[in-house]
């Protein structure tokens, strides 16, 4: 008896001392994680974006003239391919695009193949005539579509559509609301585009004797859009993106982080009107973070870069559906005849799918992605770090768009605050991370993401399992696995992070220098600004510049414009008892909304409530503006040339 009695009380205390709690249990890797970091912070110091990358990296094909061409937007070289008689792609030349091509059109005018580049200097370049396109000689261009011999371009600076004739001369503008994310042909004299604040999505018209004109909203999604296609024939609007509602953390785990298509009618557009004539719940599916759609003749085809699938659905049925496995990360849609083309990114390789051959693999470049940090790009981009509910799952690009925002302010744990998504380029000079500064390292933000993502972390059967230190399987192509542990997860993916360059400011490329209005900002931001936001390297070390020091450094490389202390702005909630972690000055061509909390819509909101002297800095815009129109025209130049 005795005996069984102690069995019993060992068993107990075996029970009891395996009891874990995932939210202060240490992790076994912190120290190594953290060595690995500070190395890794002397071998990527802060960069702007290099202008090659070094795969083929595809991001996006099109066809013109019976040629399939690809692009990329991590470089501007495009490789173009022609189909022989066996069926078989053979290349058919190349040639150069706008830096970080966003789209490319064929065109039936003289210009030729038109694209646009959100790094090209005037936005455009055509494989035609060749015209000088009546745009600001700047970047910050990022979509264009055409009607007829209307060019409509996006011009995310100044929150415009602008109109241009087939010669490349400007024919007017339309303000939209902020943030401008795609754009493209609603029917005739239309085009819709879709903003990152609301409405998200509005039809503008291109012909009116006015002018091209914005179409009033008379009803707003919550949500953005992705991306979205015409289909003419039965006038209706397919988008893709994140579910139209709020994400949830009501009771802790993620929820609400799914993605849809949905059709809208293109009358009720043109008119003002959201008005849904069919939806898909892409968890039906197990499709994760729907990015690109395309229209053929008699399906709705998109891409879903979380779970690496391609759908087709039938136009006259939805409930009619195939589903082809491709290559890691689906961008770029075009149609080929009776075939789909989809550029996969992180596979370096084009996949045709037919409905009857399903699916064959076209390689660009054949060398191995097997860098440390390749590793991250997949798991950033996969939904593979999280055990989500059947038919969900959660990816890191579902919330930081290649690696910037997604314009939306999400919940923090129990939802006790709401916080803006912040781009990720540069952050692995930046401590510490969060807006609370609750991560001492980017090291401690990592292991910490891999916890708390996990809907085990808050269900009560999972507290005697170690479940965050279970490996990572990543699916390759022909259903190849490579296993990771967890530490060597937690090092890619904090490898890749590390390794991020920030994005090009639109009003200046790396090398030239501040023009004369930006210098002028540069010493109104001396003397009000730089007390907070400090022109420093890095964060990581005391190091800061003064006067010319500033100007001669933006030449080669971006300044952080941050400090590891915090500030209490008087503008959106203060998340700490002292206030918030002063934000670095990264990436501010990306759009609103702004401060922690996403109070500002806009950068132009942000410098009217600037208060320079007064405690709480930065206020709600209630009180008379410190600067006159012509200094805050100066300041917002030095920040767009940052």
């Amino acid at each position: 008896m005795t005996q069984v009695r102690l069995a019993v009380a060992g068993g107990l205390l075996v029970l009891l001392g395996c009891r874990v709690d995932p939210r202060t249990t240490e992790s076994p890797w912190r120290a190594g994680l953290e060595r690995k970091e500070a190395e890794l912070a002397t071998r990527w110091p802060l960069a702007y974006r290099a202008a090659q990358a070094d795969h083929a990296d595809p991001s996006g094909v099109y066809v013109e003239a019976g040629l399939l061409w690809t692009f990329s937007a991590s470089h501007p070289h495009q490789r173009g391919f022609v189909r022989d008689a066996s069926g078989h792609w053979r290349p058919a030349g190349s040639r150069v695009g706008p830096r970080a091509t966003q789209r490319c059109l064929a065109s039936p005018s003289p210009l030729g193949a038109l694209c646009v580049g959100a790094e090209e200097p005037r936005g455009l370049r055509s494989f035609g005539a060749t015209p000088t396109f009546g745009l600001p000689e700047r970047a910050g261009f990022r979509d264009v579509a055409m009607d007829r011999d209307i060019i409509a371009v996006l011009d995310t600076v100044d929150d415009a559509v602008v109109v241009l004739d087939s010669r490349g001369a400007r024919r007017g503008s339309a303000p939209i609301p902020p943030a401008g994310l795609r754009l493209g042909s609603l029917g005739p004299g239309h085009v819709w585009v879709a903003t990152g604040l609301s409405p998200f999505l509005s039809g503008v018209a291109l012909g009116s004797a006015r002018g091209p004109t914005l179409v009033p909203a008379r009803a707003s999604r919550t949500t953005p859009v992705r991306d979205a296609a015409w289909a003419a024939r039965d006038d209706v609007l397919w988008t893709v993106g994140p579910a139209d509602g709020p994400v949830r953390r009501e009771q802790g785990p993620l929820e609400g982080l799914y993605s849809e298509l949905v059709g809208y009618s293109g009358d009720g557009l043109r008119a003002g009107d959201h008005r849904v004539v069919a939806r898909l719940d892409l968890r039906r599916h197990a499709l994760v973070d729907a990015t690109r759609v395309l229209v053929t003749s008699d399906h709705v085809v998109l891409s879903a870069t979380g779970s690496d699938r391609v759908l087709a659905v039938r136009l006259a049925d939805l409930a009619d559906a195939q589903v082809w496995p491709v290559g890691p990360t689906p961008l770029g849609l075009a149609a080929f005849a009776d075939r789909v083309v989809v550029a996969c990114r992180l596979d370096d390789a084009l996949w045709e799918l037919t409905p009857d051959a399903g699916a064959r693999r076209l390689a660009l470049d054949d060398r191995p992605r097997a860098l440390p940090q390749d590793l991250g790009e997949r798991l950033f981009y996969g939904a593979l770090l999280w055990r989500p509910k059947p038919g969900e799952g959660v990816a890191c690009n579902g919330c930081h768009w290649d690696t910037g925002t997604d314009h939306r302010v999400h919940p923090g744990f129990l939802e006790r605050r709401q916080e803006v998504t912040r781009p990720l380029g540069g952050i692995g000079q930046v401590v510490p991370i969060f807006t609370t500064g609750g991560a001492p390292t980017l090291s401690a933000a990592v292991e910490g993401l891999f916890r708390s993502l996990d809907p085990r972390l808050w269900n009560a059967a999972h507290d005697r399992e170690r479940w965050w230190e279970e490996p990572v399987v990543v699916t390759e192509p022909g259903g190849r696995t490579t296993t990771l542990s967890a530490q060597a997860a937690r090092e890619a993916l904090l490898d890749f992070l590390m390794a991020l360059p920030v994005p090009p400011s639109p009003l200046r490329a790396a090398g030239e220098t501040l023009s004369p209005e930006a210098r002028e900002g540069w010493t109104l931001f001396q003397r009000d600004c730089a007390r907070c936001h400090r022109p420093a390297p890095t964060l990581r070390s005391p190091e800061v510049l003064e006067g010319d020091q500033v100007v001669r450094r933006l030449q080669q490389a971006p300044l952080v414009f941050g400090a590891a202390a915090y500030a209490k702005v008087a503008a959106g909630e203060n998340f700490t008892s002292n206030g918030n972690r002063i934000s670095p000055l990264l990436d501010l061509g990306r759009g609103g909304p702004w401060f922690a909390s996403g109070t500002a819509r806009t950068l132009d909101d942000v410098l009217r409530g600037f208060r320079p002297g007064r405690d709480g800095s930065h206020g709600d815009g209630t009180v008379a503006p410190t600067y006159d129109g012509r200094d805050t025209a100066r300041l917002r130049a030095f920040l767009l040339s940052l």
